[in-house]
């Protein structure tokens, strides 16, 4: 997850590459989309450990839904928005991006983003399908959830958003275009 932060700064690129207005704009959603994706992600890490350290790899949460099943829920729709996969927040965040490159004429800029969307696809895929359908392995057998229930709260919250907020920004343009 660490390292999936420089592909998306390749995303925000689009946006200032696009310029003011539009591209602004986007890059500015899009940096609070991503941080709310990426914030329930790193919760959910936080809030599990294995053998009284911190989770190291993504095969320790395979399976995680037999021990976890609100953990391995809300890894999934981050992970989901993380991909730009609809409806999820993350969608219109990539959507609003490329919509702006489109408009600025940096096509080139938006395939090669969309490519880069496509691969990174099969890493975000994993994370979405090993907590909900692996079967559990030695390594996720041992994750236990931490003491404190904050970084659970934390991660159910911000999941809750990345799937409640596109539902509620898509009612507020369907008033404010009837009203218009």
């Amino acid at each position: 997850l660490a390292c999936s932060s420089i592909a998306h700064s390749g995303y925000l690129l689009i946006g200032i590459i696009a310029g003011p207005g539009a591209g602004f704009n986007a890059v500015m959603l899009y940096l609070l989309i991503y941080g709310l994706g990426n914030t329930a992600s790193f919760a959910v890490l936080s809030s599990l450990q294995r053998g009284g350290v911190e989770i190291e790899s993504v095969e320790d949460l395979a399976g995680l839904r037999h021990k976890h099943p609100w953990s391995a829920t809300a890894m999934a729709i981050s992970a989901g928005s993380l991909l730009g996969f609809p409806p999820l927040l993350g969608f219109w965040g990539k959507l609003a991006l490329f919509i702006a490159g489109i408009a600025s004429g940096r096509l080139v800029l938006v395939l090669v983003a969309a490519i880069n969307s496509a691969i990174s696809a099969w890493y975000y895929l994993r994370l979405v399908g090993l907590p909900l359908m692996a079967d559990r392995n030695e390594r996720s057998d041992a994750v236990e959830r931490i003491d404190s229930p904050w970084p659970r709260l934390a991660a159910l919250v911000l999941a809750g958003m990345l799937i409640i907020l596109p539902i509620i920004l898509g009612l507020l343009y369907a008033v404010t275009d009837i009203s218009s």
